[in-house]
C-alpha cells in the first residue's frame, strides 16, 4: 500500500511553493472523503495543485483551468484489479454542488447497530467518473480523461449522529461561502 501511494505520490513532484489556497483543497478532501489525517500540499510539474495523505489514501488534484473543479481519488479504494495500470477518479464541480441543507438524513437501527445516512442527489456534470492518466514522456503531467459516467447522487454512512457526517457538510459550507458558491438551497431544512 505504501508502495503504490509513493507512486502515486511521486506524479505530484513538489516543485514550487503552493498559491491556492490550501484551506479549499483540505476542504474538499474532508468532504469527499471524512478524513483529513496527514493531508500534504504540492504542486505537480505542470502546475496542478494536490493535496494528499499516505495515512487515508485520499488524493484531490485541483483543475488548473477551474478552481472550484477537483479530481479525487482514494488510493486504497483504487487498487489495481489484475495488472491493470488505469485508476480511477472523480470530477467534482463544487459549483454544481447542492447546498448541505439539501442533503437528507436518515436513521438505522438493526443488528450491526446504529447508523446515520447521509445523502444528496447530483446534477449530470457535478460528479463524473474519470481514469487517471500519468503521462511518462517529458515532464510530469496528470490528465483525467472522463469514462463517460456520472454520479446521480452522494452519500454516506456515519455510526454517530455527531460523527463526521455533520463535519462534512460543514466543509461543503465552508467551500461554499468561501470559493465555490454551488447550486441555491432547493428545500432546506
Amino acid at each position: 500500500m505504501k508502495k503504490l501511494f509513493t507512486i502515486v505520490a511521486a506524479m505530484a513532484l513538489l516543485t514550487t511553493t503552493a498559491h491556492a489556497d490550501a484551506r479549499f483543497l483540505r476542504a474538499a478532501v474532508f468532504f469527499l472523503d471524512g478524513g483529513d489525517d496527514g493531508l500534504k500540499h504540492q504542486i505537480t510539474t505542470d502546475g496542478m495543485e494536490v493535496m494528499g495523505s499516505e495515512d487515508t489514501g485520499a488524493m484531490i488534484f485541483q483543475d488548473k483551468t477551474d478552481p472550484c473543479t477537483v479530481y479525487y481519488t482514494n488510493i486504497r479504494d483504487e487498487i489495481p484489479d489484475r495488472g491493470s495500470k488505469l485508476m480511477n477518479a472523480r470530477r467534482v464541480n463544487f459549483n454544481k454542488m447542492p447546498s448541505p441543507r439539501d442533503f437528507g438524513s436518515s436513521y438505522v437501527s438493526g443488528i450491526g447497530g446504529r447508523m446515520w445516512s447521509w445523502v444528496a442527489s447530483l446534477p449530470p456534470d457535478a460528479m463524473i467518473e474519470t481514469t487517471v492518466r500519468h503521462e511518462k514522456s517529458g515532464p510530469v503531467t496528470v490528465s483525467f480523461p472522463p469514462t463517460g459516467k456520472y454520479w446521480k447522487s452522494i452519500s454516506w454512512f456515519d455510526t454517530s449522529v455527531n460523527g463526521n457526517g455533520p463535519r462534512r457538510l460543514r466543509a461543503l459550507d465552508f467551500i461554499r461561502n468561501n470559493y465555490c458558491p454551488g447550486l441555491p438551497e432547493v428545500r432546506g431544512f
